[in-house]
């Protein structure tokens, strides 16, 4: 009976640990909440639609519809966001920082599809120490100019806007966040795994 209990006790307590340190794969964010106001592009196919989209508070974000029969490209090395009176180049998502210099590959955007991605500045993306990695800062204003450079048809345009982000905290689970919480993202999996397996070894 005493042993019986031992093991009810253990049990609880390692459900508690369990559920602490699940608990602290969770990380609290900042989400940025974008409004965008178009400016008229006379060389853009009315086809050709973007809206702000929720993202992160370093880049811009948006979703640009191709409501066409034809596809379109976009065009990320003629693309950039102007803050500040200042013209950043940028990468989108998906292009990791050490090649933040390198030539970007177009992005097809086939017809009646949509794309969801963002521009971050090159000049805020930085290597911080060995430690560390790659840090990235946070756009310097909350507001700014967009220029996406849209390929249709062997013709080249630029849908162009203006943007204004507010921000909200969030949690969301730590391997969404940046490959610098990776370490400790790994470890918090692996103490997770070997509390689990203990638990049922003693069930």
């Amino acid at each position: 009976m005493k042993t019986k209990m031992k093991k009810i006790k253990l049990n609880l307590f390692l459900l508690v640990i369990l559920f602490s340190v699940m608990s602290s794969c969770m990380t609290t964010t900042k989400i940025a909440n974008y409004k965008i106001t178009p400016i008229e592009n006379e060389n853009i196919d009315s086809t050709i639609v973007i809206r702000p989209n929720t993202g992160r508070v370093d880049g811009f974000c948006f979703t640009v519809e191709n409501l066409g029969s034809e596809p379109i490209f976009i065009d990320w090395d003629k693309s950039f966001l102007l803050v500040n009176g200042v013209s950043y180049r940028c990468i989108h998502a998906g292009i990791r920082f050490m090649e933040k210099s390198a030539l970007q590959a177009q992005t097809p955007i086939g017809p009646y599809s949509t794309l969801s991605d963002c521009l971050f500045p090159t000049d805020n993306i930085y290597m911080n120490d060995v430690y560390q990695g790659w840090m990235q800062k946070p756009l310097q204003s909350k507001e700014g100019r967009y220029s996406i450079a849209i390929l249709q048809n062997g013709k080249e345009s630029n849908l162009q806007g203006n943007f204004t982000m507010t921000e909200e905290e969030t949690k969301v689970p730590m391997h969404n966040m940046s490959s610098t919480n990776a370490s400790a993202t790994t470890l918090i999996y692996v103490s997770s795994a070997l509390l689990i397996l203990s638990l049922l070894l003693l069930l």
